[in-house]
């Protein structure tokens, strides 16, 4: 045992407990970790954790099917949200594993069932059978099972009570692959067959089998950690907000931009409470305009109450914008839209600065070299679509792990089990949590340019008007229905193109479109951004066709990177994210199929929904599916 360095960032993807991982040429095993209760409150966390394991069928299925039986009910995570333990990590505990070697000298294989077993029979590591010094490497295959079950090898041997009885002559073919590898008894030169199975002892569902499959231990699907990203805005603010029937109505009008939203203090805009339904019922009643004006005058003197006007006139111009369409307004889609709030929140309440501002700001202080250089940005925007870039000084995601998976990330495949660990004394489920806020930039693409490539595509049906920027909007909010979504599972969909789009195929193709865009800017931005590509991150909003690129490691934070990056390189960094969508280094391979590997695509971190979702095809163009479909860099989707 030694101890070894890993960012925060890089333990929430690949060493919490359960995890394998290779270092300076063995494997271990991820067992407990060292946790401080965390201090802010963790209420959004609680609620969002619940919603998330909730959609776990196989884990209701154990449950439901315990209870049948007529036993105990299985239920993997408690029900209760104060039953959890939220700790931010401040170290791991690892050991050796798996436990099976061989001798590099004589080959003859060596068998350990508990690490306290080696410790002490064994701790230098010498061979049993010819006394080679430190001469035993591990054999890199475990066992795993779609419960979450984790094993060793099971050592086929010749029988007996000493060590050397049992294991003299034992040897393994290796051909580097559990299903081909097999035992033989090098002495006697016979085989003893494959590598074997184990049977899992962990709680399954009736349809699962109760064997485990061998693995390399290397395979990423060894063990998948749930992640989930929020937004750590104020929680009980939120449901406050929710209380005022306009809410909907400002939510909208701040997607929209409406010049009428006070975007100085956003808090304002919630603040018309009910007991003013009289000053409403007064306004209804007036004949006229100048009648209308003398009220509203009279309110806002005496009532101390200008917002009045403001939320007012924001729901007739949002029912404006859904009558010239023929949408009506669904309420709860808004009112229920998670990332929506995140967004809203990001954007006018972590003081946000956008291209704009910037060169506003750059006019004000007389830097016509930085007004210059932001204004060639904008004209490069719409290269990549991007209608608006914004600067977050701190941008407070929370990252967090629910539990894991082995075999697959998929929920409707796999168990989806906790970590738990003994916390003072009782053993606790514990959810490891990684508060960050560091800088970032939300890149929103035009919903315009979106529409006009799922319409020249054939995807959605083209619209009876030219619609402008905030008829696109809306209508693609409530069209697409992206709100009621989890990111996840739009990740998950197989696009099949060749067939009707139902509603969520649409929404999976924007978030997809979405998440390759990040990914396409993530990749071309570490050498212009300088900071190692998993020392930034991703964050998707869907239903507001964006998302945020922000620094992730904890200490020192960015240094600024970010800023300096939007002030002065941006327009290179555009370029070079057109630019590395349009060749991948296997080429014509990668882009034959699915166009998304690890050398144009992939994040060896950072990425919560584990490199799915992506294709550049829905960028360049090309073949999904069966469809040929025009890519959404293409001239012709151009506005």
């Amino acid at each position: 045992m030694y101890d070894f360095t890993r960012g925060r960032s890089q333990v929430m993807f690949k060493y919490l407990p359960g995890a394998v991982f290779l270092h300076n040429g063995r494997y271990f095993k991820v067992n407990n970790l060292h946790l401080s209760k965390v201090a802010f409150d963790t209420s959004r966390i609680k609620d969002e954790l619940i919603k998330f394991i909730s959609k776990w069928p196989l884990n209701e299925k154990l449950s439901q099917e315990s209870e049948e039986s007529g036993g105990m009910s299985v239920s993997l995570f408690p029900k209760d949200p104060k039953k959890y333990y939220f700790g931010d990590i401040q170290e791991v505990e690892y050991e050796l594993f798996p436990l099976v070697f061989r001798c590099s000298a004589c080959d003859n294989v060596h068998e350990y069932y508990q690490i306290e077993s080696l410790k002490n029979d064994n701790p230098t590591l010498n061979c049993v059978f010819c006394n080679a010094k430190s001469s035993l490497k591990q054999f890199p295959y475990v066992m795993i099972h779609e419960n979450g079950d984790l094993k060793g090898l099971k050592v086929s041997h010749n029988g007996g009570s000493s060590f050397k009885q049992k294991y003299d002559g034992i040897a393994m073919n290796d051909t580097r692959s559990f299903l081909t590898a097999t035992w033989y008894n090098k002495k006697k030169n016979i085989t003893l067959g494959s590598l074997g199975a184990n049977i899992t002892t962990l709680p399954k569902t009736g349809e699962m089998k109760r064997f485990m499959s061998g693995k390399h231990a290397s395979d990423g699907d060894v063990f998948k950690p749930a992640i989930i990203s929020i937004v750590n805005l104020n929680n009980e603010e939120l449901i406050e907000r929710k209380n005022n029937n306009d809410f909907p109505f400002v939510q909208l009008a701040a997607l929209l931009e409406l010049e009428k939203i006070n975007r100085v203090n956003f808090k304002e805009n919630f603040k018309f409470q009910e007991s003013n339904n009289f000053a409403r019922n007064l306004l209804d009643l007036t004949q006229n305009e100048a009648e209308k004006e003398l009220v509203l005058k009279l309110i806002s003197e005496r009532m101390n109450q200008p917002q009045l006007l403001e939320n007012k006139s924001l729901k007739v111009d949002i029912e404006n914008i859904l009558n010239s369409i023929n949408t009506h307004l669904d309420e709860d889609l808004i009112n229920n839209d998670r990332l929506l709030h995140e967004y809203l929140f990001s954007i006018y309440e972590s003081d946000g600065k956008t291209v704009n501002d910037k060169i506003e700001e750059a006019i004000d202080s007389e830097d016509y070299l930085q007004k210059d250089i932001l204004e060639n940005v904008k004209s490069k925007f719409k290269i990549l679509g991007i209608e608006k870039a914004t600067l977050l000084d701190k941008f407070p995601v929370l990252t967090v792990s629910p539990g894991f998976t082995r075999k697959s990330p998929n929920r409707n495949e796999v168990i989806l089990n906790p970590y738990k660990q003994k916390i003072q004394g009782s053993v606790q489920t514990v959810v490891p949590v990684l508060l960050s806020e560091n800088e970032a930039i939300i890149f929103k693409i035009s919903p315009q340019r979106i529409l006009k490539w799922l319409e020249i595509n054939g995807f959605i049906d083209k619209t009876e008007k030219e619609l402008n920027k905030d008829e696109s909007e809306l209508f693609l909010y409530f069209k697409t229905r992206l709100g009621m979504y989890d990111p996840s599972e739009l990740a998950e969909v197989n696009l099949k193109l060749n067939e009707a789009l139902d509603e969520k195929m649409i929404s999976a193709l924007v978030f997809q479109l979405l998440h390759t865009l990040s990914h396409m800017m993530l990749n071309a931005g570490k050498s212009i951004i300088g900071l190692d590509v998993d020392s930034i991150s991703e964050y998707i909003f869907p239903s507001s066709f964006s998302y945020a690129i922000y620094v992730s490691k904890i200490q020192g934070g960015g240094m600024g990177n970010l800023i300096a990056a939007f002030e002065n390189d941006l327009e290179r960094w555009i370029n070079a994210s057109f630019d590395h969508t349009q060749l991948c280094l296997y080429d014509p391979v990668c882009k034959d199929h699915k166009a998304a590997c690890h050398a144009c695509s992939y994040l060896k971190f950072s990425c919560q929904h584990f490199n799915r979702g992506l294709s550049r095809t829905l960028l360049i163009g090309g073949i999904v599916g069966e469809k040929e479909i025009i890519g959404f860099f293409d001239s012709k989707v151009n506005i």
